[in-house]
């Protein structure tokens, strides 16, 4: 089983100066209100009366969507190879909330293999209401959402497909609470993994609840 780390130093300072560099940041250090997902290249699609930011071209940049952002990998049809090792549909920085994001992995996407997914991520806030659902590809880690240093609560993951070779948490926590945190698994792979509804490293966990439907468990 793998050794997993957080620690977002060295390749999160590499792109976050090139997003403020490019304006994508705001001067204060966040990432701007105003600011659409990064990088470019998606469309925007109104699904279930929510817009989702659908990436559906070869991609291998990290993705980082705004808090309550909805992130769409591949349209479910077309052929496309996503390599990017992160993918967040919603991006936090310091105490700022993340809540309302979400992921989605569509059939017919070939994704990075050790690739992290994360419906929501906020380093110091509270982290809750995401969710990241699986239809294709093969990630290592799957979250749906998570706090580093505070609470992560009523996060979801859905897996309907793909294989998953490492863990997958419902809501997540290094320091912090992780609560009512929910894993659906329906069809797919599981690989190694391993399945929490709710996991904090450090602080406490409850109400997590995993529930499976199908796939392949091994």
């Amino acid at each position: 089983m793998m050794k997993r780390s957080y620690l977002h130093s060295a390749l999160t300072k590499r792109v976050l100066a090139s997003l403020l560099c490019t304006g994508v940041l705001s001067a204060w250090g966040g990432l701007a209100a105003e600011a659409a997902p990064t990088p470019a290249g998606y469309r925007e699609e109104s699904i279930g009366g929510a817009t989702w930011y659908v990436y559906e071209s070869d991609l291998s940049d990290v993705i980082y969507g705004q808090p309550g952002d909805h992130i769409q990998l591949g349209d479910g049809t077309t052929a496309v190879t996503i390599s990017s090792p992160k993918v967040y549909g919603g991006y936090a920085e310091g105490n700022a909330a993340v809540s309302g994001s979400a992921v989605t992995i569509k059939p017919n996407v070939t994704t990075n293999s050790d690739a992290f997914i994360y419906g929501g991520y906020t380093e110091a806030g509270t982290a809750s209401d995401n969710s990241a659902t699986m239809e294709g590809g093969t990630v290592e880690v799957l979250i749906g959402g998570e706090s580093y240093n505070g609470d992560a609560e009523n996060n979801t993951v859905t897996v309907k497909g793909g294989t998953v070779t490492g863990d997958i948490y419902g809501s997540y926590s290094e320091n912090g609470k992780a609560s009512d945190g929910t894993v659906t698994i329906i069809s797919g792979e599981m690989g190694d993994a391993r399945a929490y509804g709710s996991y904090s490293k450090e602080g406490s966990a409850s109400g997590g609840k995993v529930v499976i439907n199908g796939g392949k468990l091994n």
